[in-house]
């Protein structure tokens, strides 16, 4: 299940024995000039009855955006790296070092720069 809406996107994804992750990724603003710097968070919640694990959360960064180098977080104890996709970009991975408990969420967030 996909959803968008104005700075945000939402997806969900479900497998037998009610496994549901749903990730819901927000803009801090819906406008940015060159130069300016724009925030984003990425928030999971389990909202099946198990917990997951081997959770990876990868971003890809467009062209027009610089990763700020120190910016990436997560609430959640995660490895966070740096990688260059097959198109070029850069590739933003947090792996989740434990499990996201039934019930369990967080988020990750990172800064970049328009140009």
């Amino acid at each position: 299940v996909v959803a968008a809406d104005r700075g945000v996107a939402t997806l969900r994804v479900e497998s037998p024995g009610r496994a549901e992750l749903t990730l819901c990724k927000r803009a801090g603003t819906d406008t940015a000039r060159v130069g300016e710097e724009i925030d984003f968070t990425i928030y999971m919640i389990n909202s099946g009855d198990r917990p997951l694990t081997g959770i990876v959360l990868a971003d890809a960064l467009p062209e027009r955006l610089t990763f700020v180098p120190g910016s990436a977080a997560s609430n959640l104890p995660a490895e966070f790296g740096t990688e260059t996709g097959d198109d070029g970009s850069v590739v933003l991975t947090w792996r989740l070092t434990a499990p996201l408990p039934a019930g369990g969420e967080g988020f990750v967030r990172f800064r970049t720069l328009v140009r």
